[in-house]
């Protein structure tokens, strides 16, 4: 795969190479990988200035959108990888996060000059922001579900069950009550447990 792997660049914003970007490659990038975009708001609506690439008719070429990142995709049995780059340099666009997001993402020189792959900066801020969104949901800590249980002795534990203490009270001296008790919601803390592990590896 990595033999007939062609490689096309481009920084967001500005134009693509024109020799490998043609018509048609371009829009099976874009159709392949409309859905694949990564939003930082679930609140964000995508429209016409949200494309990955546009052709732009005064220039005679193909110009990659706002987005950064990296796509695989096969073409005419024919393996493409696309890298679009921030314009102004990842460390530009990692100060511009720890603002927005409040976080603070440390340089690494040794894996930032050994990596090739520079989906591995895309990854980095994932898991950054994912990890501060987790801590402001903590606060509170993780959420709970009430759960109603039942109490049977000599002491009210909670609210007195008077129907279902008739009979235990005349038989032992007991009596029926109900309590509620909070437990870690099972679902969410299962979701949480995978994320975490995802972001571990």
């Amino acid at each position: 795969m990595t033999e007939t792997l062609k490689h096309i660049t481009a920084f967001d914003c500005l134009p693509f190479d024109t020799e490998t970007a043609t018509a048609d490659v371009m829009q099976e990038f874009i159709q392949s990988q409309s859905k694949n975009v990564f939003w930082f708001s679930a609140d964000y609506h995508a429209d016409d200035d949200s494309k990955l690439a546009e052709y732009d008719y005064r220039s005679n070429n193909w110009t990659a959108g706002r987005f950064v990142g990296e796509a695989i995709f096969n073409h005419n049995q024919t393996d493409y990888k696309i890298t679009i780059k921030p314009r102004f340099g990842e460390k530009t666009l990692f100060r511009m996060l720890e603002e927005i997001f409040n976080i603070r993402i440390t340089t690494s020189a040794s894996q930032t000059s050994k990596s090739i792959d520079w989906q591995h900066y895309i990854k980095r801020i994932i898991a950054f922001i994912w990890l501060q969104k987790l801590a402001n949901a903590n606060l509170h800590g993780v959420p709970k579900t009430q759960i109603k249980r039942e109490y049977r002795g000599q002491a009210i534990r909670g609210r007195l069950d008077v129907r279902r203490s008739m009979k235990p009270l005349h038989r032992s001296s007991e009596v029926v009550s109900t309590y509620r008790e909070k437990h870690i919601d099972e679902s969410i803390a299962q979701i949480i447990f995978q994320a975490y592990q995802i972001l571990k590896k």
